[in-house]
């Protein structure tokens, strides 16, 4: 979804027809895009000078006004449709926040006010004045626009994927593996090569690495190998598979982070369920007596202070 809340600006341009075909075939506007710009009140965001916005993409988009509610009715009604006949359920955000989210609507004049200004070669409107007070001029941001047909998107269906940081599934960003480790806890969501040989050659255990990552919810990429064909990640060991098999068990209990002390490890809490992800031996005290189960090795028991080993991953729950 390169833009993903614009149009082309040609789309614009064959939407003003004069009735005469003069060699170009026109697409039909029944049931398009261009069918609801013409219902919209204010489809398009407009700058401080009136024009339609196209951020940096000039002359190429229109962004459309997501607050305008056919615009906006019109697109959950498609994005639907591409969910549930077309089968799509994953998007890439390119340039989500400088095409949307970020942008301002300059309502130059309220449009329900019949006066909207004159030039001088309107001969109608000779002898008459500009009113005394004009109507008010808005500013209308489309921030929480964005952010509520985003997740509207998400309870129809979709998984996101973002150029940037931001709020809404994983993102495609950050530096190479080496220059995160000084800041993995930063990096959740975020996709990243993993290279056992970097590893090593930057004098760390590649398995801490890898273990750290997925405990920072850090998104390690799988790749298919063409030659061997396989699956690839990276490494070789059969650990960090393990590994992956493990995070997708518990990912849905790994909210509300708490780092602890001396990063020991990492907890994450969530409905009444716990996970630890302990990176050196340690004891962990609770106020009373827990159920866990160490998921790599399948091990279950019921203490209230959990010897944790290092590297070992713990599903808790009250006894």
């Amino acid at each position: 979804m390169w833009g993903n809340t614009a149009i082309s600006t040609l789309t614009e341009r064959f939407r003003e027809r004069d009735g005469r075909k003069k060699g170009i075939e026109f697409l039909p506007a029944e049931g398009t895009i261009m069918e609801v710009l013409n219902k919209s009140k204010s489809p398009f965001i407009r700058n401080a000078s009136n024009a339609i916005e196209a951020d940096h993409y000039t002359p190429r988009f229109c962004v459309l006004n997501l607050r305008d509610e056919e615009i906006r009715k019109y697109w959950l009604k498609q994005w639907k449709y591409f969910h549930d006949e077309v089968v799509i359920e994953g998007i890439f955000l390119d340039s989500s926040f400088n095409m949307s989210s970020d942008k301002f609507h300059h309502a130059q004049f309220d449009g329900t006010k019949s006066w909207k200004g004159v030039t001088l070669d309107q001969k109608g409107v000779t002898g008459k004045y500009r009113p005394e007070k004009e109507p008010p001029k808005l500013i209308h941001s489309q921030y929480m626009a964005h952010l509520s047909i985003v997740s509207q998107m998400q309870k129809d269906g979709y998984h996101y994927c973002g150029e940037d940081m931001g709020v809404f599934g994983i993102n495609r960003t950050g530096p190479d593996l080496i220059d995160r480790i000084a800041t993995m806890p930063l990096w959740a969501d975020c996709y990243c090569d993993f290279s056992e040989a970097d590893a090593k050659k930057a004098g760390l255990d590649p398995m801490d690495v890898f273990f750290k990552g997925l405990a920072y919810r850090m998104v390690w990429k799988i790749n298919w190998n063409i030659r061997r064909d396989k699956l690839y990640l990276g490494t070789e060991n059969p650990l960090a598979y393990k590994l992956i098999k493990i995070y997708s068990r518990v990912n849905d209990y790994m909210f509300n982070r708490e780092i602890l002390p001396g990063e020991k490890g990492v907890m994450y809490s969530h409905n009444g369920t716990s996970v630890l992800w302990a990176f050196e031996n340690f004891e962990y005290p609770f106020e009373k007596n827990v159920k866990y189960e160490e998921v790599l090795s399948g091990k279950e028991s019921s203490v209230q202070n959990l010897l944790a080993q290092k590297g070992g991953i713990y599903l808790i729950s009250n006894a």
